[in-house]
Formats: structure tokens, sequence, C-alpha cells
């Protein structure tokens, strides 16, 4: 039987960007965020946003076989379950909102790059047309224990999640692995595999301080992408995607009272057959509960 209690009011940011790793490429899936609030019922309210970027940034228009500019915004509205019996979560959400200029891409990463006093990418003229969106996102995880529970220091989370619109179509799979002194939240989330729901502090117990590593690895089969197949309605530039597309992260979060803090180092196998190697990026996400 679900659960649709929760501990309180929760408010995340989440924010990844390649600027985060060591290669600072500030191309392809270039910048994520994602706010969100999540009521005692477990129903969420987000907004998101996206932008992806060429290799090639000093160019009118991307050479072909480059990535398109694009990017998103959406609001998102979803409910959270709890299963406590089978150690289990599940979420939904209803993405709607708009792909290209309406998104403000170009505004938004080239004004950040003005105040950093770093390249401002000439080509957003080429970006994909106005495009309305919208996307339904579903998942699921269940934790097993690698130790006694009352232990608690291993865990296995495992997910699986479905994506239906023309943000993105396809599924997910995947694992993380944990390690430390950890409390029964679900693991860190990437946004575009993830729902905006979160369990940031766990399902009960002290609020303390709790800390963990992680490792998490996972598998996409995404017929289709706006970033790489262009827009549905419309004629776009596109670029030809790969049939599955592999993810590992290495991890950190902490846990201190009502805040979560977690960080981890994702990278991924060519997302398209042209794709200039491979790409990483780094997510950063807060939580607090009221």
């Amino acid at each position: 039987m679900a659960a649709a209690c929760g501990a309180g009011s929760t408010w995340m940011v989440q924010e990844e960007n390649d600027k985060f790793t060591n290669g600072n490429n500030d191309r392809y899936y270039t910048q994520g965020f994602r706010v969100s609030e999540i009521n005692e019922e477990l129903s969420h309210w987000s907004f998101g946003h996206e932008i992806n970027t060429p290799a090639q940034a000093n160019t009118l228009e991307p050479p072909v076989g480059d990535l398109p500019y694009s990017a998103v915004a959406y609001l998102a509205h979803g409910q959270g379950y709890l299963f406590p019996e089978q150690q289990a979560m599940a979420s939904m959400e209803v993405k709607v909102g708009v792909i290209g200029p309406l998104a403000l891409g170009r505004q938004i990463q080239n004004g950040f790059h003005h105040v950093i006093n770093a390249t401002e990418y000439r080509g957003w003229d080429s970006q994909m047309p106005n495009e309305f969106a919208c996307n339904f996102q579903a998942e699921v995880r269940r934790r097993f224990y690698l130790d006694a529970p009352e232990v608690h220091h291993w865990d296995i989370l495992l997910r699986a999640a479905v994506d239906l619109g023309n943000i993105r179509s396809g599924f997910s799979t995947g694992f993380e692995i944990r390690y430390g002194l950890l409390d029964d939240s679900w693991g860190h989330g990437f946004l575009r595999q993830s729902t905006g729901w979160v369990d940031p502090v766990g399902t009960g117990g002290p609020r303390e301080a709790w800390w963990w590593w992680f490792v998490d690895i996972s598998a996409e089969v995404i017929p289709h992408s706006y970033s790489f197949d262009g827009t549905v309605f419309s004629d776009s530039d596109s670029v030809e995607s790969r049939p599955v597309v592999l993810q590992g992260a290495l991890g950190l979060s902490l846990r201190l009272a009502a805040g979560s803090f977690s960080f981890a180092i994702a990278h991924r196998t060519k997302d398209f057959e042209t794709q200039d190697g491979s790409h990483s990026f780094g997510s950063i996400r807060y939580a607090y509960i009221f």
C-alpha cells in the first residue's frame, strides 16, 4: 500500500553543468537547472531549464554533424508515492513548456558568459524554432540492503524510468550503490533521468548527520530527444542519435538535520554518431525540508 505522507514541505535546487568538470568544454548538454517544491502529500511543482550547444562556439551556424543550438523551459507537476514494506518508491509528472527561442537559452548562456568574461556563442540565430513542449515521465526505485537494515552502511537502489513526449521519449534503467552512514532517502537523481520529486531526508528516524559515497550507473534507450532529433512539428537541424547511451557517475552526499547536499561527476558515452568524444558534466543538488 502506498504511503502518501511526508515529513514537511521540501524545496530543492539542482544545477548540472559541464563547467563543473576538468574538461570545462561548455558544449553539448552544457547546462540544466531545476527548482522543485514538494508538499507533505508528496505532490510537487517544478521549473526546469536545459541548454544544448555545439562543439564549435565561434561559427554563426554549426557545421554539418555538430549538435544544433537548443533550449527547453518547462513547468512540471507530479506526485510521489512511498511503499515502506517493499522498500520502494514511485513518482510521475507532466511537463509543459516550450522548445526554442522562447526558452531564452541564448540570453541565459551569453548573459552569464558576459558576466564571467567567457566566450559568447555566436550561433544562437540558428537554434531550433519555437515549439510547444509536453512530456510525461514516470519512475520507480527499489532499495536492497547489502548489510543488516539496522546497520545500513551499504545499499543498492535500482531504478527504471519512462518518458513520453516531444522533449524526450524512451526508457532508462540503472542502479546506485551507496556506502557510508546512510539514511533511507532515494539517491541523487539526474535531471534528465528523474522527476522533480525528492525525499531528501529519508522517511523517518531522527534528523542527525549522515554522509555517503555513491556510484551510479545507467543505460538509456531514447528514440526521440529534441536536442538531437529536432522539433516534431516543424523542420529543424538534427543529428543521428545513438540507440543506447551509458552513463557512470561518482558522487558524495551529506545530510545535516533538515538539509541535504549532493554532488556528482557524470561521464557519458556518445549521444550521437558524429559527437566529438564522450561528455562529462557535474551535478549539484541542495534540498531543505521545512
